[in-house]
């Protein structure tokens, strides 16, 4: 976590975890001590992995993902919305199979999964027990798998590809300490326990009581319970049990630690205000909408930072990542943070994710000259990082080298050598990356852009849009071209710059480019022993019929004639030359 003119701005990051030398028998160890549950806090990390499915390399477009969602609880809602973004982005065909919070009709969901053969599955399990079996077989049947938010037994590391989400047992030790600064680190306190079979059902419990245990001794769980009902959170469950703790242990029950910051924090907070005790300090996981607005008006005095879209986010990142050959560590987490009235207008402020920045407008500000626009592109885009709520460092590195490439197109566009600013590109990219901060590199490059608008005042400077379009033509016609790739490349509209160019040269684009493309097909025609379709694609032609057509429509004769060497050619090869000229 990065703090920027005192504005909070999160990355992802995946640090080294510390890990303990594991007791020798942990279970000998009592459940108040961190060591009795080594083994679930610490699962995963070092675990030996089976030889895992081969990547593709070729990136996520067009690959079949399927999600395996426990079910519609809220959080899963927006982990899914998460998820889904970076998956339309990605080009992704995804398809969700959703279950209803219970082992067996996950189970179902996993079968049906499985029996499509997609070309990588993202689980979120409903339960540790059942997850590895589930991942087993999937594995067994090529299947990669990407495990993620609950966490599964030990065992199951061995058949996944990497489990990725909210660092539980990490980010429950921060509340608990950030709990007992609240409550003057003594008195009694209740734990209401998340859902059964699920990983959070330990991992929200013990690190709050081994954690205070250790930090703050005078300091009682005077109880636990449970607020659930068929699998899912029961508010009204919340209620009976806090209900029941205020009457028996009257002004001993100095705190509640919630499974959440959502439905349960209703039937909490209920019975709270029946009893009068706004005293009471509770605390819960997540980072909701709601959640945050119960922190702001002291419904909620603390919440952990758990952005479910982030979460589904970073678990359809790492997939991408993986089907384009990337690297994946095998355990990455969400960054852990604790929310408290002191700051949460911060975290209130900030969208699930970085807004999209057109850099069609930095390349408009460039070749128009405007230092002004410049200046409003780069506040523009800073503005937007501080407003995310997660950025990866990587996301940050790709978008600041998307800015260099565009500038460096602008640059070869105006065919101006970029040693005029840059001696290379090793030691322009060495520069980006040894910026201290994000705004650092944002100042950075908005004075590369000033110096591109300054170098290319200094060239050709009577030289018009269409000359220089003509030019790129006259050197690119081999690729795929239109208006709109030549729009986007000079930064204006394409009926605009279709409009110039005929003006200019006194016939439209799409006649001048094919009749430079069949000009030249003529030459290779004559004079090489390329075929007639190999012709055709070697000028920018993927449709042999298509080329055919033109030929004939141009030329005045078919291809195979121009091949034969026919007597028409050098008549027709003037004409070509005179319109070109015109």
């Amino acid at each position: 976590m990065l703090s920027i003119d005192d504005r909070l701005l999160l990355f992802w990051s995946n640090p080294t975890k510390e890990i303990p030398i594991r007791p020798h028998r942990p279970d000998r160890y009592p459940r108040e001590d961190a060591r009795h549950w080594h083994d679930k806090e610490y699962a995963g990390w070092g675990a030996e992995k089976l030889p895992m499915p081969e990547s593709p390399g070729d990136g996520p477009r067009g690959k079949r993902i399927a999600f395996l969602q426990p079910g519609t609880h809220p959080y899963h809602v927006a982990f899914a919305e998460g998820l889904t973004r970076v998956a339309e982005r990605a080009g992704v065909v995804l398809r969700t199979y959703t279950a209803s919070m219970t082992e067996e009709s996950q189970d179902r969901e996993v079968r049906r999964a499985m029996e499509d053969r997609p070309d990588l599955v993202i689980l979120v399990p409903i339960s540790s027990e059942a997850c590895t079996p589930w991942v087993r077989e999937m594995h067994s049947r090529g299947i990669p798998v990407i495990v993620s938010n609950y966490i599964p037994k030990e065992e199951a590391y061995r058949y996944i590809l990497a489990w990725c989400g909210p660092d539980d047992w990490g980010q429950f030790r921060m509340l608990a300490r950030t709990f007992a600064d609240l409550v003057g680190h003594r008195g009694g306190y209740a734990i209401i326990r998340h859902i059964p079979g699920s990983s959070c059902h330990d991992a929200r419990t013990w690190s709050v009581v081994t954690e205070l245990a250790a930090t703050s001794p005078d300091m009682t769980c005077l109880a636990m319970g449970e607020a659930c009902r068929d699998g899912v959170f029961d508010p009204q469950e919340g209620r009976r049990l806090v209900e029941g703790w205020i009457n028996r242990y009257g002004r001993d029950l100095k705190g509640i630690v919630g499974p959440d910051d959502d439905i349960i924090v209703d039937g909490i907070n209920e019975a709270v205000r029946a009893a009068g005790r706004h005293d009471i300090i509770r605390v819960g996981a997540g980072s909701t909408h709601k959640g945050m607005q119960l922190v702001k008006e002291g419904g909620l005095h603390a919440i952990t930072f758990q952005s479910a879209h982030a979460d589904g986010a970073l678990a359809m990142k790492i997939a991408a990542d993986w089907l384009g050959g990337l690297d994946i560590p095998p355990i990455v987490y969400l960054p852990k943070h604790v929310i408290t009235r002191a700051n949460v207008e911060e975290f209130l402020s900030k969208k699930p994710e970085f807004s999209s920045v057109s850099l069609e407008a930095l390349a408009r500000a460039v070749r128009d000259a405007s230092e002004e626009q410049v200046d409003r592109f780069f506040e523009d885009a800073y503005q937007s990082l501080l407003d995310s709520e997660l950025m990866t460092p990587e996301f940050f590195r790709g978008f600041c080298i998307e800015v260099l490439s565009t500038l460096i197109h602008i640059l070869k566009t105006a065919e101006v050598d970029e040693r005029a600013i840059f001696d290379d590109y090793e030691s322009l990219y060495r520069n980006l990356f040894n910026q201290k901060t994000p705004r650092n590199a944002m100042e950075w490059m908005k004075r590369l852009a000033k110096d591109v608008i300054r170098v290319l005042s200094m060239q050709r400077p009577a030289e018009s849009l269409v000359d220089r379009a003509v030019r790129y033509v006259n050197r690119n016609y081999t690729e795929p071209l239109s208006l709109k790739v030549l729009s986007v490349a000079f930064g204006v509209s394409a009926p605009y710059l279709g409009r110039l160019f005929h003006r200019a040269v006194g016939k439209s684009f799409a006649t001048y480019l094919n009749e430079l493309r069949l000009r030249k097909a003529d030459d290779l025609l004559r004079y090489s022993s390329l075929k007639a379709s190999e012709v055709a694609a070697r000028i920018g032609y993927s449709n042999v019929n298509y080329f055919y057509t033109l030929f004939k429509k141009y030329r005045g004769r078919y291809p195979s004639e121009a091949a034969d060497g026919a007597g028409t050619g050098p008549r027709k090869r003037s004409r070509v030359h005179s319109l070109e000229r015109k």
